[in-house]
């Protein structure tokens, strides 16, 4: 159904969400793989994409049912902050537009433990962990501690405890955080940061046992770290390199194709189209 607001959509227990932002034949995989082994209605928002990706999937919903909605193109949190403060559903999936579901096992296991009244969500869990590559100096994020959070591309969430961490000024958004001084009020740390980068650990908050100088949360953290270790609600997820046993990401193919300069990360994209039309023919029988 082509909605255009997500009141439109009815109230369900779970819904699984696809956000595209311009990678028409990855999100078609993303799609496709969703409807078969997600059992659960699909929500395709199409972020003002430029390579006529809106005209493609209305035109598909002749022959799938799912459910289609434009919405502006914004940074990924603010869109997830914007999804989960109005839709009308028990528990999100999110799916990344470059990844492709292998079999259902996955979500069985997502949705095996989710409605325990102290879990918050299922999936796959990343980090912490310390960026050290060079790869991260030109963004300031080398040396950074890399906040621990659910694993984006694939991950169930109840929509409750999300709207309450919302409410209490938690968001998806990213961000880099200072932990220089942190332990001090905060007009001293402010202070200190000014006349020195560096300081003590013993001036820096605990994080994880340990006293990073930089944190870096990632999409999701923040939102994770106060439902986990504020409100003390569990995560039911395995490690992060466990998900290369039931999907495919294709990483980095949608923070490409808006910033073609970013390469982070990224999949090689000379193969990506290939692979993916060879899967949509043999696997969904869709030429692309």
């Amino acid at each position: 159904m082509l909605i255009d607001n997500l009141s439109q959509l009815a109230s369900a227990s779970q819904r699984a969400v696809i956000i595209n932002v311009g990678t028409k034949l990855v999100s078609t995989l993303a799609l496709l793989s969703a409807l078969r082994y997600s059992r659960m209605p699909v929500l395709l928002i199409d972020c003002e994409a430029k390579d006529g990706s809106f005209n493609h999937f209305d035109a598909l919903m002749h022959r799938y049912d799912f459910d289609l909605m434009k919405a502006p193109l914004c940074s990924h949190g603010k869109t997830l902050d914007f999804l989960f403060e109005r839709i009308q559903a028990d528990k999100l999936l999110l799916i990344d537009s470059d990844l492709e579901i292998h079999s259902g096992k996955v979500i069985e296991f997502c949705t095996e433990y989710i409605d325990e009244p102290t879990v918050f969500g299922s999936g796959f869990t990343d980090g912490p962990a310390w960026l050290m590559d060079p790869v991260f100096e030109p963004d300031g994020l080398r040396g950074a501690l890399f906040s621990e959070r659910p694993w984006m591309p694939l991950t169930l969430l109840k929509t409750g405890p999300v709207k309450e961490a919302l409410q209490r000024g938690k968001s998806f958004a990213h961000f880099l955080l200072n932990n220089e001084y942190s332990v001090l009020p905060k007009f001293w740390g402010n202070v200190l940061r000014r006349i020195t980068k560096r300081g003590p650990a013993k001036l820096r908050r605990n994080f994880n046992a340990l006293k990073p100088a930089l944190v870096y949360y990632d999409t999701g953290a923040q939102i994770f770290e106060y439902l986990r270790y504020e409100k003390l609600m569990y995560f039911v997820g395995l490690p992060e390199p466990a998900h290369t046993r039931c999907v495919t990401h294709f990483w980095g193919v949608a923070r490409h194709t808006l910033n073609p300069q970013d390469d982070l990360g990224a999949a090689d994209f000379s193969k990506v189209d290939d692979l993916v039309r060879h899967r949509l023919e043999s696997v969904y029988y869709e030429t692309f």
